[in-house]
């Protein structure tokens, strides 16, 4: 075997060596980075399911856990917009002031839609609890 025959056989594997070890890097770059969003995007859904489901009983029980667990997640995971929403609410809620959680609620469906590859929706959620009951109520009370 000549030398030059080595060194090309030298490039060929130094060049493969190279290539798997960068396909490697880049694939486990890019799975951290998936996984950071599915979990990102797992926790704010948990928070928006958590707080709509408060507001959509139209009254906040004595127990708040699970809308203190969801202002966690969303100061946690959500963007700075969501991060000032949740302080704005907190500060009408210990102010005795009604919270307004459908900007939130909005913002919170819109990213992880976004996340998920769907369009933003700039209309508010619909929920069919209280209209529900508002009819049982009026039914009890004939």
């Amino acid at each position: 075997m000549e030398i030059k025959d080595i060194i090309a056989l030298i490039v060929s594997v130094t060049i493969a060596v190279a290539g798997w070890v960068a396909a490697h890097w880049l694939s486990t770059r890019r799975e951290i980075e998936q996984k950071k969003r599915e979990y990102r995007v797992k926790h704010l859904r948990d928070a928006y399911i958590k707080i709509a489901n408060l507001c959509d009983r139209g009254e906040y029980p004595r127990d708040i856990h699970d809308l203190q667990d969801a202002f966690n997640d969303i100061q946690l995971f959500g963007n700075e917009a969501q991060i000032t929403l949740v302080g704005e609410i907190i500060t009408n809620l210990t102010t005795q002031k009604p919270g307004d959680f459908n900007e939130l609620l909005k913002q919170l469906r819109n990213e992880i839609r976004e996340h998920i590859g769907l369009n933003s929706l700039n209309s508010f959620r619909w929920y069919i609890r209280s209209s529900i009951k508002a009819r049982q109520d009026d039914r009890n009370d004939r």
